[in-house]
């Protein structure tokens, strides 16, 4: 099969949705099949063609016209000199089907592909392209209109997200389904754990108020109480870092919490498998690669109950959940944990067999796979 892979979000860009995209290329291409990356040039990487793992990359101009004189003529000069060769991409490795992940920009390329060669088009939605990036202009809220309506197929990494975004296309429920997201054991497998000064619990993501950081902060004064020996330790940068800062500072907690920024993948690792458990305190989290990557490293999880999380973390069986904006109901959490070791242990013994039973990349690469064929069986009827 020859499978193009879209998505403006790819490494060396660190996220979510980059993993997710750049592991199903793997997987893909380890399973024989012809994979080409379409995704954004960036500042950091301003090559036009590269090889990451064997795998072919492009990286196009995949931006949108902006609302100002200047940004619609960048936008007008950029689109000029890039799409010729997004064609010519197109053209010469004539795929069997495109799979956009991440309805932003790049959906805007997937709909001109779409109708320019007649490729059937799988959508992937991963969690702001339907929560956030609709809702900032009317011509985006077209996009992601347009791309679910003209998708053969769409898939979320949760059933949650794909409820959020029968919004904005009611006629997705009869032709979509959860995928999931994955993690690599074998990396788990291969770390030694940290050692922390004293225990601590672990959170980790882009500091941005929609990661509730500032909750767990609030949380972890009051579990301080009970037992002032812990650590709290928040992998990760963003925008809300300086907010936290101050948090921190307000609640005198500088000797108790360790805003370590953004790690590299060894040390992050590294973190997970020391940790006592992990605390994913999020107002908005469509799945949480993270839940998973804790699984991976055997790790119980104290997590809010918002959109997709309790479809991986069950409640009482790899983890607790408590209700979100609530620093008094996640402490509570929290400190059942630490009250009973032996919880913990069952805990991240069930949350491992989860991911080893359903995570995986590659049972999720195979389901991937099985959408991809459902839907050129599909097309191949209507010829």
């Amino acid at each position: 099969m020859r499978i193009v892979l879209m998505s403006n979000l790819y490494p060396p860009r660190i996220g979510g949705v980059e993993m997710v995209v750049h592991n199903l290329a793997r997987g893909l291409s380890d399973g024989g099949h012809q994979v080409t990356v379409i995704c954004s040039r960036t500042s950091e990487n301003p090559r036009t063609l590269e090889f990451m793992d064997g795998i072919e990359v492009n990286r196009v101009y995949l931006g949108l016209p902006g609302r100002t004189l200047k940004s619609f003529l960048a936008f007008f000069v950029f689109f000029s000199l890039d799409f010729p060769r997004l064609i010519g991409t197109v053209r010469a490795r004539k795929p069997d089907l495109i799979n956009l992940h991440f309805v932003d920009s790049a959906g805007f390329y997937g709909l001109l592909l779409n109708r320019l060669f007649a490729i059937p088009l799988v959508v992937s939605v991963h969690g702001n392209d339907v929560h956030k990036f609709p809702k900032e202009s009317r011509f985006q809220r077209w996009i992601l209109r347009s791309v679910l309506r003209r998708a053969e197929f769409v898939t979320g990494c949760s059933q949650s997200l794909l409820k959020d975004a029968l919004e904005f296309e009611p006629n997705i429920e009869k032709k979509s389904s959860a995928t999931g997201n994955g993690v690599d054991l074998a990396e788990f497998d291969l770390k030694a754990p940290f050692q922390g000064e004293k225990p601590y619990i672990l959170a980790v993501g882009r500091l941005e108020h929609k990661k509730g950081f500032d909750i767990l902060l609030e949380a972890h004064k009051i579990v301080l109480e009970r037992f002032p020996n812990l650590d709290l330790m928040i992998a990760g940068e963003g925008v809300e870092c300086p907010r936290l800062e101050d948090v921190v500072k307000r609640l005198n907690l500088s000797d108790e919490v360790k805003l370590v920024g953004k790690v590299e993948r060894g040390r992050l690792i590294e973190l997970f498998k020391g940790c006592d458990f992990f605390v994913l305190p999020s107002r908005i989290e469509p799945l949480g690669i993270v839940n998973l990557e804790a699984m991976a490293a055997g790790k119980a999880i104290v997590a809010t109950r918002v959109n997709g999380v309790p479809e991986i973390v069950i409640d009482g069986v790899n983890g607790v959940l408590v209700e979100p904006e609530n620093p008094w109901a996640l402490a509570e959490g929290i400190v059942h944990l630490l009250e009973d070791g032996d919880l913990r242990e069952k805990m991240g013994r069930a949350g491992k067999e989860l991911v080893e039973r359903k995570y995986t990349w590659n049972r999720i690469t195979e389901g991937y796979l099985d959408v991809f064929k459902e839907t050129l069986d599909k097309a191949a009827l209507t010829r």
